[in-house]
């Protein structure tokens, strides 16, 4: 490639199928990860594990998690001997254009999560899931539809979060009993309680994850 920065239309051109090569590539392997599993079926398909929402969000995000930067990788490679073109915008530009094809296979998933009734302690880890690995990704894919996808999902999550948790505390209290004469907790009161302890048992796992990633 360094031949070739003399030559800017050339160069581009060679980016762009490099690109959307890589693009079939990366979409190709995460559907295979998801649906097929790895060699001889080990690792297990991601999806086999689709009942339990949270290890399943966790497992696709993981995997994006390892997969994206050995992409960008993949371009400092391609692009370290080249010194009369920004490489840095190029490799920024060209890993999002590399990650586009992800957008619509983890929205489809993360959507039809959204889309079944769950109780609120799972919609919340799942809002902690996208918040964190957002983070770590958009660290590497600092702009383009791959960024503002994850966006787009976390801010979707929160609110279908806050709708389910406003429903199951109004349900809970439909009927507001009065307290025994030992002023122990009401069986609604203790409901809510093991919600908000679930809720801060999520939120301090999130933090601690933060905090080994700030490390």
């Amino acid at each position: 490639m360094a031949r070739l920065q003399e030559r800017p239309v050339l160069f581009k051109y060679i980016i762009d199928e490099y690109c959307i090569c890589r693009r079939s590539i990366l979409v190709g392997e995460f559907i295979n990860a998801l649906t097929r599993g790895g060699p001889s079926g080990n690792p297990a398909p991601i999806e086999m594990r689709a009942h339990d929402v949270q290890i399943y969000v966790t497992d696709m995000l993981v995997w994006l998690n390892k997969a994206i930067p050995v992409e960008k990788q993949n371009l400092y490679l391609l692009l370290k001997w080249c010194n009369n073109v920004d490489v840095d915008d190029h490799i920024t530009d060209s890993l999002a254009s590399i990650c586009e094809g992800l957008c619509q296979p983890l929205k489809i998933r993360i959507e039809k999560i959204l889309s079944v009734p769950s109780q609120a302690t799972v919609l919340y880890s799942v809002v902690n899931l996208l918040r964190y690995y957002k983070k770590c990704i958009c660290k590497i894919v600092k702009k383009g539809l791959f960024e503002q996808t994850l966006i787009e999902l976390q801010n979707r999550c929160e609110q279908v979060f806050l709708v389910a948790l406003q429903q199951q505390v109004n349900n809970m209290l439909i009927r507001v009993e009065a307290p025994p004469r030992d002023l122990s907790p009401t069986p609604a009161v203790n409901n809510l309680l093991a919600i908000l302890r679930d809720m801060l048992s999520t939120a301090s796992m999130s933090e601690g994850r933060e905090v080994d990633m700030g490390k």
